[in-house]
């Protein structure tokens, strides 16, 4: 099911930058480049038989492991929030 919602997901990122040029286009551009590479590693997964799961891959220390695409997705929504509070104010 993830991958179904990703694939969505990503259509409707798609779908945002190409009509609605109030977005911030950084944030969707980094959660669209995110989700795209949770759906290629979980692609790569069912390949090499791991389930389709995304696996993390920086680990540092006393701080939760994460990988690339999920940091991406964070940079982008957190970015998108900060956009929409400056607009509103």
């Amino acid at each position: 099911y993830t991958l179904v919602l990703s694939l969505l997901v990503c259509v409707w990122l798609i779908y945002q930058i190409n009509n609605d040029p109030e977005e911030p286009l950084l944030s969707l551009f980094l959660i669209l480049a995110g989700a795209l590479g949770n759906i290629s590693e979980r692609l790569y997964g069912l390949i090499i038989g791991n389930q389709g799961k995304v696996t993390d891959f920086f680990v540092l220390g006393p701080i939760p492991n994460f990988n690339i695409a999920d940091s991406l997705i964070t940079i982008g929504i957190f970015y998108l929030l900060f956009y929409e509070f400056r607009r509103k104010n």
